[in-house]
Formats: C-alpha cells, structure tokens, sequence
C-alpha cells in the first residue's frame, strides 16, 4: 500500500515535469504555470489546461507503464493527480507565487482535477483505447460535456470583468465616518488605503475572513479582517482598518522620504508643517513604484496589483470633483521623517526645485 502511494508520487512528479514543458510550449495561448492572467480568452484555456493537462498527462503514464509491464493498481492510480495538486500548491507557497486566490482560485481547480482523474479511474483507465472515441449521439456523452462547461465557468471567475468599482464602494461604506484627516486631504495616499484594501478583500472574501477570526480564537491565524493586521485578539473589518491607517501613514511617509523622483517628476514641495505636489504626477509615481509600495505592506513584489490602484485614484479623484488632474493638492500635516535632518535636507531641495521652475 505504501509502495502504492510512494509510486503515485512518483508519477506525480513526472506530470508535473510534463505539465511544465506543455506550459511552456504553449504560452503564446496564456498559459504561465500558476501565476493568474487578467485577458479573459487567456483565463479560459488557463483553467481548462490546468484542470485537464495533469489528468490527460497522469492517462498516458498510466498506459504506456502498464503496456511496459508495471503492475498498477488502476482505480486507486488517481491519487497521482491528488498528490500532484498537493504540490502545486506546496510549490506556490514555498516560491511565493500566489497570484490567485488559494482558497477560492486553486482548490476548485484541484478538486474538479481530482474529480475527472478519479472517474478516468474507475471508468476509462482500464478500457480498450479504441472503445474511447466519443459518439456526439451519445446521450450522456451530451451531458457530461454540458457538466464540464458549466463547472469551467463556475471557477473560472472572469478576472477580466472583475467589478473594481463595486468593491471600492463595499469598502468606502466602512471607511467614510472613520478616514483620518489626513487620507481625506491627501488623495494619493487616499488612493494608495483603497488599492491596498481592495486586493486584502480580493485575496481574502468576506466568508474566508470569517474562517480567520475563528482560527484566530485557536492561535491558527495571526492577521485577521480585511486589513490582515496582525493582533493579539480577532479583528473586525473596520477594526483592521483602523489598525491599518498608522501602518500605510508610514510607509507613504517613508516614500515621500526616499523616493528622489518625486521632488523632480511630481514635483513634491516639502515645508515645515505642510506638502504638496502634481496631483497627476504623483499617481503615476506611485503606478511605476506599486509593487514595492505594496511590498511594504503585504510583503512580496509578486503581485503586481497597478489596475487596482488606478480603479481607487480614478473613483476618488471623480466623488472630489477633480476636473484638473494637473492639481495641486496641499496637505497641511508635516510628513514623518526619519529625522529632522533628513527633512530640513527635503526641504531646502524643495525650495530649490521651486526656484528653478
């Protein structure tokens, strides 16, 4: 028995191989191992390949070992394509590439994998290959086709249509009576809370943070709410969000420390007691610099997540009723710096930029 499953990981190992080289060969059709694809013609045959590829890849082995002589148990032969799964995911944590949801991304991938390996098992493994050429006559062939694509659509999700403005409003509906003064004045900032929080809520949905708080109650989970910030107790969502305002305070003001090309493209002007800059050309310095800014908080540069920052600047920048995007927004807050060296440097460069404009 034993042997058994150690011979299936075996085989496990060898389609992911397979798999991998397939991947590569055909990604002009989007194909990109287990990293996620926002096209939605690329998304369909991305889910289809990887629900399919492995079963059709772990048949073939399975034949062309049993015609070489191996003795295998055929109906318990799909627990290759379970262990193959058990990997992928295993892969995708180790390597950091978590692109899409695990939970609500992968796992439906793998179970409707291991559902189709298990029915080749018990029912086609073992027959003549000849005896397996479809008949569209066939009544249940018919069905099982329309079962297939219905279940493809179900998990594919459609990134492509993904409603970003419906999940900024979701979201501002437990923000508005809770915004600090500052993220009300500074629109870039603004900007930057909303995108963070719209890929959190994309990367965790609300009935997988309620999965957390109770993990949390066990010591199983060690950020909750839809800010994942870390805490000794379970938090609500505005919780996190209140607990997340200092957290993305400091790393913009961190930005607005170290990042030179803000004083020369957007034109940041930094006082005593205030700043400002180009509205317009703050934000795309902040487009270019998104996944390290993003990295901040989360802490991986793999997730590239600019289409969210743009959908918050855009919804933010219209509820302002900002017709001029060449803008200039004053904050009247002193930015922290690391020290009032580093600022009176900051601000003597702002003077100078100002005189040479």
């Amino acid at each position: 028995m034993l042997a058994d499953h150690i011979f299936y990981g075996i085989v496990a190992a060898a389609v992911i191989f397979t798999v991998n080289i397939f991947g590569f060969l055909m990604k002009d059709k989007g194909y990109s191992s287990m990293h996620s694809y926002m096209s939605t013609e690329q998304r369909v045959f991305n889910i289809v390949f990887r629900i399919v590829a492995p079963v059709v890849v772990w048949c073939f082995f399975i034949w062309i070992l049993s015609y070489a002589g191996f003795v295998i148990q055929k109906q318990d032969s799909w627990f290759a394509v379970a262990y193959y799964w058990c990997i992928r995911i295993f892969l995708c944590f180790v390597l950091g590439q978590r692109d899409e949801p695990i939970l609500f991304g992968t796992i439906p991938k793998a179970i409707l994998s291991c559902l189709l390996a298990y029915y080749f098992a018990q029912f086609i493994i073992g027959v003549d290959i000849m005896k397996l050429i479809p008949s569209t006559e066939s009544v249940v062939f018919q069905f099982w086709i329309m079962v297939a694509i219905v279940a493809i659509g179900l998990v594919s999700g459609e990134k492509g249509t993904f409603d970003y403005e419906k999940q900024f409003y979701e979201i501002q509906s437990m923000v508005e009576d809770i915004l600090p003064r500052r993220f009300r004045q500074d629109i870039a900032l603004q900007s930057l809370f909303y995108s963070f929080a719209m890929i959190e809520d994309y990367y965790r949905p609300k009935h997988f943070r309620w999965f957390e708080r109770i993990a949390a109650r066990f010591k199983l989970a060690k950020t909750t709410g839809i800010m994942q910030v870390k805490s000794n107790k379970a938090l609500s969502d505005k919780d996190s969000i209140y607990a997340s305002f200092p957290i993305i305070e400091g790393i913009w003001d961190e930005y607005l420390e170290k990042a030179d090309n803000l004083y020369t493209q957007a034109q940041l002007k930094v006082t005593e007691d205030s700043y400002e800059y180009i509205l317009n050309r703050m934000a795309h310095c902040i487009a270019s610099d998104f996944p390290y800014l993003h990295a901040r908080y989360m802490g991986t540069t793999q997730f590239k997540g600019t289409q969210f920052f743009w959908s918050a600047y855009n919804l933010i920048a219209g509820l302002s009723y900002i017709k001029n995007y060449d803008k200039i927004i004053a904050v009247c807050q002193k930015p922290s710096f690391s020290s009032e060296e580093i600022l009176l440097t900051r601000i003597e460069q702002s003077k100078r930029n100002t005189s040479n404009y």
